[in-house]
């Protein structure tokens, strides 16, 4: 009987090992692959097609996952409302794609958003406090919704906008208004003509943010979208103008995403153990425990092979840094920090975490032009806890004198007696204290 080829008998082994179960190979644990985003996002009405998402998307985990201190993005997103949500770390990258460091200012307020192991949360539009998250559209419809009209986007798509249809209409409301009043040239909105119709047409400008427009703007050669109204046809058209054409921007209808549908569940592998009250000071740049930690667990499954990363390859992970460790090689990793701790210097400051063979840390530290300064650790205050704790007492609760008087005055029952405060809280107290004690019977 012939003997089978070799490169069979590898093929049946390697087909039947992916039927055993997961625990037989650890490397084939928590596999993940390149999000496949299918989805286009509109921001302020810029559209944003799934393409330009997933570049963007794949380039910013790739800088995530680089060795060159020298570029600040992707940043660590800092907005406390908008990452409360999720139980992760997230990093965020332009949608313009801009890994030029030196002007900031260059790369707009639209991000994408994925964690640490390249898990895509989506777009957002940055602000100056706080974030938003940008409209999601799907071509598909959801008929598992309870209102179906509730999901339902409608829109007219230009190149590179997409304009809400109730903004468009509330537009026209305005543009009708003003041409009750006066209809005279140079002032918005201006009579133009339609081919094919006989009728008059008003023409007036779509700005981003949903702006509605001035009825005493003057006319702008540089405006780019318009609507358009015909008294016969009675119909809203939109496009956009340039020097030599005029291209018109068709109504559509999608399906509006819900951005609940990202997966908050952390898997075992990932699990995070830290310290709430421990950080880390790099002369005054701070690092939570839980970032390290979960920076520091990453490594570990990723170096020893118990999490695939498709952007593994592209991470200088093993490096030999004599001020560290003058024997061996230590494995590195970027650390970032929020946009507004950016630098617009030159001289730029990076921080490293730095983690030994055996996949323990060495260390945080701060990188500039090729030192290496050890950051401190630091604890939070047993003061500043205990005033926490205090504030968050309940005041329907009965509390004997000497507990409740350090409030948030800081001082002893002695020192604050004659406080107002401490006055107004003790006969609280003492009224409470009153009238929950029982009558006599006589």
């Amino acid at each position: 009987m012939r003997r089978p080829p070799f490169n069979l008998i590898g093929l049946l082994l390697n087909t039947f090992s992916q039927l055993l179960p997961c625990s037989a190979s650890p490397s084939s644990q928590g596999i993940e692959y390149v999000y496949d985003i299918k989805n286009n996002y509109v921001c302020d009405n810029f559209f944003f097609g799934s393409d330009r998402v997933r570049r963007s998307y794949i380039t910013g985990c790739n800088e995530l996952w680089n060795d060159n201190l020298a570029r600040q993005f992707p940043a660590r997103l800092e907005d406390k409302n908008f990452v409360g949500r999720i139980q992760r770390t997230l990093f965020s990258w332009p949608l313009k794609n801009s890994v030029d460091s030196s002007d900031i200012r260059s790369v707009g307020d639209y991000r994408t958003v994925f964690d640490i192991y390249c898990r895509f949360y989506g777009v957002i539009i940055r602000g100056k406090t706080s974030h938003s998250s940008c409209i999601e559209l799907s071509d598909s419809i959801d008929t598992n919704v309870i209102s179906p009209g509730s999901n339902i986007y409608r829109g007219y798509k230009c190149q590179t906008m997409m304009f809400r249809e109730t903004y468009v209409q509330a537009s026209l409301k305005q543009a009708k208004k003003t041409k009750l009043k006066r209809s005279r040239l140079k002032k918005y909105p201006v009579k133009v003509s339609r081919p094919g119709e006989d009728g008059d047409a008003y023409e007036w400008p779509l700005f981003p943010n949903n702006i509605i427009y001035k009825s005493y703007g003057i006319l702008n050669r540089h405006l780019k979208y318009f609507a358009s109204y015909s008294d016969v046809g009675h119909d809203v058209q939109v496009y956009e103008k340039s020097k030599y054409a005029k291209r018109e921007c068709p109504l559509m209808t999608k399906t509006i995403v819900s951005g609940t549908r990202h997966s908050n569940s952390i898997s075992p592998h990932e699990r995070v153990v830290h310290d709430e009250k421990k950080s880390y000071d790099c002369s005054g740049q701070i690092f939570t425990d839980y970032y390290i930690q979960e920076v520091n667990t990453m490594m570990r499954n990723v170096i020893s092979g118990r999490y695939y990363s498709e952007f593994k390859n592209y991470y200088y992970r093993s490096v030999n840094i004599l001020k560290i460790d003058a024997i061996n090689k230590v494995w590195a990793w970027n650390l970032r920090v929020p946009e507004t701790e950016f630098q617009n210097s030159g001289a730029i400051i990076s921080y490293i975490l730095a983690m030994n063979q055996a996949y323990q840390m060495v260390g945080i530290y701060q990188v500039m032009k090729g030192e290496y300064a050890q950051c401190s650790t630091k604890y939070e205050s047993t003061g500043s806890s205990t005033n926490s704790m205090v504030s968050d007492l309940d005041l329907n609760q009965v509390y004997s004198p000497c507990k409740r008087c350090k409030d948030d005055t800081g001082c002893s029952c002695e020192e604050n007696w004659h406080d107002p405060k401490r006055q107004k809280t003790t006969k609280q107290i003492l009224g409470k204290n009153r009238e929950s004690k029982p009558e006599s019977s006589d």
